[in-house]
């Protein structure tokens, strides 16, 4: 056996035994519990009980985030319903499932306060559940979501808690029990919101139960996924409700997605030799390194003012939350960089042979990989990532707008060298975040781009591994940029919420 073949079994069985453990424990998630798909007045809600018969249950609403779904939030409703609560995770209009729209408002949109009370009278109204001894749970625009409706329907529910309410509310009510919890990594905002709302409510009434409490050590994703979270919602809502206090292990759906795109990148490894063939290629520099860093921060800058200067105009253009902006951004940022090539006279025409079938359809299918594995991994660990209403033609115009700038990226990036390729792709990356993260503070930017910082980053990283890869196999451009547009634009249409 070649060594070639040697590696590849080998990278093969490592991915193997990596995504086992993840899938082994994803399958086991529901252990010693009933889930259960439901659509309340149009609100797509998993109900999770305790395994058999069981009455006069607690329950408790948990109401994702803007950008998420329910699924980011199963792992607390789980350990919940392992307590002894039944919990209901819907999918609030605009996101995962629900194919309904959302306003572009604050956080405490009137739509999730329709969705809050009918998710909750729904599940008061199930048999196995206690009416009088309900709850509300939510994260980020949730938070604000569950803290409004229990200030404004104080005697609706027994206990609140908001994991990094977003912004203060004003109290028309006080709640019965409210728990403010943030990250003590999340931005400042956020600890502003919950010390905002703890001093209005306690002006309005100094004897109202309302508590704040830092979560140590997590940032504004990874605080919902955090055991310390875990705790405190548990024993705020068990002490309020006279329900379950004792501590029950969390579902560490982090180290699973983890795993899962550790498993997906040994995988890739060897897989286009399969598709493509043992042929490699040097891909020939067109373009100095320091001529493309320096053509990608112009773009990223020019780009920014531009979608900034648009604002509303560029946010109409795709009824996905963001997904105007990223379209006009990254499609004025491909052509200032194709500008840019032709001013500084640094690119030569590549000579276009016949068409090779073979590496157009080992092209579309390591595409057809990547797709895959954001989408599943996103599916089992943070996002349901339904292609409901349009997200279909969503998913196309921003995959051909994306294409665009890949493929100048694709530019740049070229040279034979492997540690020259991945010295200009990591700066463009950096590059792109940096611009994007100071385009929120100073130019008006959704600032939904820094809270998914973490994921914008892990998301570039992988595209890029992936299109370095490819670049192995084939001297082409169109390669490396399908093998980034594509899987981008499924999670920008999938994910980020519909808007109308």
């Amino acid at each position: 056996m070649s060594r070639s073949r040697i590696i590849s079994v080998v990278l093969v069985a490592l991915s193997i035994l990596l995504a086992a453990p993840a899938v082994w424990g994803i399958l086991g998630v529901d252990d010693g519990l009933i889930e259960t798909s439901n659509e309340v007045d149009g609100v797509p809600v998993m109900l999770i009980t305790p395994d058999g018969e069981a009455s006069g249950l607690p329950g408790v609403v948990v109401v994702h985030g803007f950008a998420a779904s329910s699924t980011i939030m199963e792992p607390l409703g789980r350990m919940l319903a392992r307590a002894g609560y039944a919990v209901a995770l819907p999918d609030v209009s605009g996101h995962g499932a629900n194919s309904s729209s959302l306003s572009v408002d604050d956080t405490s949109r009137d739509e999730l306060q329709v969705d809050v009370a009918a998710v909750l009278s729904w599940l008061g109204a199930q048999p196995a559940v206690d009416a009088d001894r309900l709850a509300l749970v939510g994260h980020s625009m949730g938070a604000g979501a569950v803290t409004r409706y229990s200030i404004d329907n104080p005697d609706a529910v027994q206990a609140t808690v908001a994991i990094s309410l977003p912004s203060s509310i004003e109290p028309v009510g006080i709640p019965r029990a409210l728990l403010l919890l943030y990250g003590s990594a999340e931005p400042a905002g956020f600890a502003t919101a919950a010390q905002e709302q703890f001093d209005a409510l306690k002006a309005a009434d100094p004897a109202a139960d309302v508590v704040m409490e830092i979560i140590p050590g997590v940032e504004h994703i990874s605080v919902v996924w955090s055991p310390s979270t875990a705790e405190a919602t548990l024993g705020w809502i068990g002490s309020a409700v006279d329900g379950p206090t004792a501590p029950v292990d969390l579902d560490p759906a982090w180290l699973w997605l983890i795993l899962l795109l550790l498993a997906g990148c040994l995988f890739a490894v060897p897989l286009p030799r399969w598709l493509f063939g043992p042929v490699r290629s040097e891909p020939e520099a067109r373009v100095a390194g320091w001529v493309g860093i320096v053509l990608t921060f112009a773009a990223a800058v020019v780009a920014s003012l531009v979608a900034s200067f648009l604002g509303g105009a560029a946010e109409s253009l795709i009824p996905v939350a963001v997904g105007g902006y990223l379209a006009v951004w990254f499609a004025v940022a491909a052509a200032v960089i194709g500008i840019g090539m032709i001013v500084v006279r640094r690119y030569r025409r590549r000579s276009f042979g016949p068409p090779n079938p073979r590496a157009i359809a080992a092209t579309l299918g390591m595409t057809a990989f990547a797709v895959l594995l954001l989408i599943l991994s996103a599916r089992v660990t943070w996002a349901t990532a339904a292609f409901v209403g349009p997200r279909w033609w969503v998913w196309i115009v921003l995959s051909l707008v994306l294409l665009g700038y890949f493929y100048a990226d694709a530019v740049l990036v070229a040279r034979a060298s492997l540690g020259g390729r991945i010295g200009v792709l990591v700066a463009n990356r950096l590059i792109i975040t940096i611009v994007l993260f100071v385009s929120v503070l100073w130019l008006g930017a959704p600032s939904i781009l820094t809270l998914l910082l973490p994921i914008m980053v892990l998301l570039f990283l992988l595209l890029g591994y992936l299109a370095l890869i490819i670049t192995w196999r084939v001297p082409g451009r169109f390669g490396p940029a399908l093998v980034q547009a594509v899987p981008l634009a499924a999670i920008v249409a999938s994910g980020f919420p519909l808007i109308g």
